[in-house]
């Protein structure tokens, strides 16, 4: 595992709210985009957000933006899934990657 990945995944395992309080620091070639490029990849992001004291607009923006697509999402197969047991036809979700 890379260093940056490995320090992401360590920072998110601390039970520390504070993660700099044990002086320890991320890798220096780690900016801020690349980390939170890190956490979306790996999925993440809502687990990074819980451990920064004051997150980044644009993951706190991307968020919210992810939990309006999936409650849109949600309202849909509703919708489908009324119609399709009102009209007696069997159905299954299956989540794609």
């Amino acid at each position: 595992m890379p260093e940056a990945e490995r320090w992401l995944a360590d920072l998110l395992e601390s039970q520390d709210p504070d993660p700099g309080a044990s002086g320890r620091q991320g890798p220096e070639e780690v900016g801020p985009e690349e980390l939170l490029a890190l956490a979306h990849r790996h999925r993440l992001a809502p687990a990074l957000a819980r451990r920064l004291e004051a997150p980044p607009e644009a993951l706190t923006a991307s968020l919210h933006h992810t939990a309006a697509r999936g409650l849109a999402g949600e309202q849909v197969l509703a919708r489908a899934a009324d119609a399709l047991d009102g009209a007696g036809i069997p159905w299954v979700v299956i989540k794609g990657g």
